[in-house]
């Protein structure tokens, strides 16, 4: 009886859940992936990696095959963290800072089109808030903006970070804070339907935050929806991108137990 409580129970959370994973796929590159980017004809997906890889972008397809790779030896990869795009261009967020030795960080811009081995515009800013911890590795676009959020490192909040894109020198300060379980490691944002996703993990059980009507300016606040994927433990989940609420990619780098992978998940509507 009891047995068969729990199987119902377990039938009805799953089907209260806002999200569903689709398929997943071995990464064929960038093991270390800690942010994505859709094409602007949505046919391919971009990845970058973190600190200790070089300043390339790798294109791969949807599931996980490696296609091609830029080289943009002009830059330094001191910690790229994440990867956006709008319908013309990407920006690469070299935002980590771990040790919190870095008192400067860089977004770079680039147009959609150019030759890979062109210049990238830039964007510095520094932030000097006493309880912010200034690193990051989530991003995203919005109204010419880019919002960042913190990762959490035990601080008892996580804090939104506004920066105007402007390929000027900028002095940044929280938004927004609201407290949240776990480390949130990547960030996108559909305009057209108003979606935002999150993801992250907490003691390497990755998550998904969804808000199906979200405000770019107060991304923290809820109502979400919480989807934690139990059943995939040792994941670190790094970046996400939105093609559509029917087609969302989230990347996991490689550990000692885990192959780099790629996964796509659907929105319920």
């Amino acid at each position: 009886m009891m047995h068969s409580l729990y199987i119902l129970l377990l039938c009805v959370l799953l089907s209260s859940c806002s999200v569903r994973l689709m398929d997943k796929h071995i990464l064929q590159c960038a093991p270390e992936t800690s942010g994505l980017a859709v094409s602007n004809d949505s046919n391919f997906l971009y990845t970058i990696e973190d600190s200790g890889n070089g300043p390339f972008v790798y294109k791969i397809s949807k599931d996980g095959q490696c296609l091609e790779r830029w080289d943009l030896l002009r830059f330094s990869n001191i910690d790229w963290e994440e990867m956006n795009s709008d319908s013309t261009t990407y920006f690469i967020g070299d935002i980590g800072n771990n040790l919190r030795t870095r008192d400067t960080l860089t977004i770079y811009e680039k147009i959609m089109g150019s030759s890979p081995l062109n210049d990238m515009m830039e964007t510095r800013f520094i932030c000097d808030h006493q309880k912010a911890p200034f690193d990051f590795e989530a991003m995203f676009y919005a109204n010419d903006f880019i919002y960042l959020i913190t990762k959490n490192h035990g601080e008892k909040y996580t804090y939104l970070f506004r920066v105007d894109i402007g390929y000027e020198f900028h002095k940044i300060v929280p938004i927004d804070s609201a407290r949240i379980r776990g480390q949130i490691t990547g960030a996108d944002y559909d305009a057209e339907n108003k979606l935002l996703i999150m993801t992250g993990y907490r003691w390497y059980i990755p998550f998904v935050l969804i808000n199906k009507n979200a405000t770019p300016s107060k991304a923290l606040c809820k109502p979400f929806r919480r989807k934690t994927f139990w059943l995939r433990p040792a994941l670190q989940t790094e970046a996400v991108v939105i093609v559509s609420p029917d087609e969302i990619y989230i990347s996991a780098e490689g550990n000692p137990l885990r192959k780099p992978a790629l996964f796509r998940l659907k929105v319920k509507k």
